[in-house]
């Protein structure tokens, strides 16, 4: 009931400073671009866009988030594969927003996280296998990184799209 009428005051404050005020109200949002508006900290119907949005300036607040395929590196990691052979790998991440909505309520930085997470992904998988599987079987490990990757992803509102990596073996002096 409070919220309602807090609303349609606002409302009201628009209409009376209606020239000025609907500059601070019309949004453009882009192809690629949705918004996620909470009112008064609760989120209002799916996300808008594209074209243009109206907000309520006094009680609206939005978040645009870019639904395009976003490509991260991770940081190069060192592993020991099954084989106790080390191993380095650098990696290169594709994802995706696909659930705005869930991308803004349910984590604090999506991108952050989709990019740990696939970094701990890749490193835990990786390190079940021995050396002549990375090698011979990069193809099905990728795919098995991926699958790892939605498993987990959903709750970000993400979608991993592609983990690309590449292993260099360190080299140790056995004497």
């Amino acid at each position: 009931m409070c919220s309602a009428l807090i609303t349609f005051l606002c409302v009201l404050l628009i209409i009376v400073t209606f020239p000025v005020s609907i500059w601070c109200s019309l949004k453009v949002v882009k192809e690629y671009e949705r918004l996620v508006i909470t009112r008064l900290g609760r989120v209002i119907g799916r996300p808008r866009g594209p074209g243009l949005v109206f907000i309520i300036p006094c009680i609206d607040t939005y978040r645009k988030i870019d639904t395009r395929t976003m490509v991260s590196t991770l940081a190069p990691q060192d592993i020991l594969t099954s084989d106790t052979v080390p191993v380095g790998i650098e990696a290169v991440v594709f994802y995706r927003v696909t659930n705005p909505t869930m991308a803004v309520m349910n984590i604090e930085n999506y991108g952050r996280s989709t990019r740990a997470l696939a970094a701990t992904t890749l490193q835990s998988v990786l390190a079940r296998k021995e050396l002549s599987e990375l090698v011979s079987e990069s193809d099905r490990i990728g795919r098995e990184v991926n699958d790892r990757m939605d498993e987990n992803t959903g709750m970000f509102g993400t979608r991993v799209n592609r983990v690309g990596n590449k292993y260099s073996v360190d080299q140790v002096d056995h004497k």
